[in-house]
C-alpha cells in the first residue's frame, strides 16, 4: 500500500508500506497510513520554512 506525502499540495514522496506474502493489511492500516502521511508532510512544510 501507498500514500502520497503531500507539502503545499504538491506530493513530494511516498510511505510505501509492505506485508508479507499472504498476509493482508489490517482494516486500520489505510487511515493511520494516512493520518501518518498528513503528519509528515505537516513537518517536512515546517521544517521547509524554517530553512528559508
Amino acid at each position: 500500500m501507498c500514500v502520497p506525502v503531500s507539502v503545499m499540495r504538491k506530493v513530494v514522496g511516498v510511505i510505501h508500506a509492505v506485508r508479507p506474502m499472504g498476509e493482508a493489511l489490517i482494516d486500520t492500516a489505510a487511515p493511520q497510513l494516512e493520518a501518518i502521511s498528513t503528519q509528515v508532510g505537516t513537518r517536512m512544510g515546517i521544517m521547509r520554512a524554517a530553512a528559508e
